[in-house]
């Protein structure tokens, strides 16, 4: 198994790994590159990994590109602003 534990600025990708949010913001997770490689994700705790990032194993070699999964996104109109900043403010302050 193929153990990424260290983000990379520069190389060449052999693979990519595709993951919703909810993937990117875990440090620690068994994953399934997209040919079908399994891996694992080790990385300090804290970090969160974005469309494009790097991540390399301990040996530098292979290189693993992360690519952001597509997801639903919903869009909220409202007549009264004031109605609308509360129900942000409600859904920002249970991290949603």
């Amino acid at each position: 198994m193929l153990e990424l534990t260290r983000r990379v600025d520069t190389g060449e990708p052999v693979a990519t790994l595709t993951l919703p949010l909810d993937k990117r913001i875990r440090s620690r997770q068994r994953v399934v590159l997209d040919d079908g490689t399994e891996a694992g994700v080790f990385l300090e705790r804290g970090q969160v990994l974005h469309d494009g990032d790097l991540l390399s194993g301990a040996d530098g070699t292979k290189i693993v590109r992360i690519r952001a999964a597509a997801e639903p996104v919903s869009e909220v109109r409202c007549e009264n602003p004031l109605l609308l900043a509360r129900a942000c403010y409600h859904l920002g302050n249970r991290h949603m």
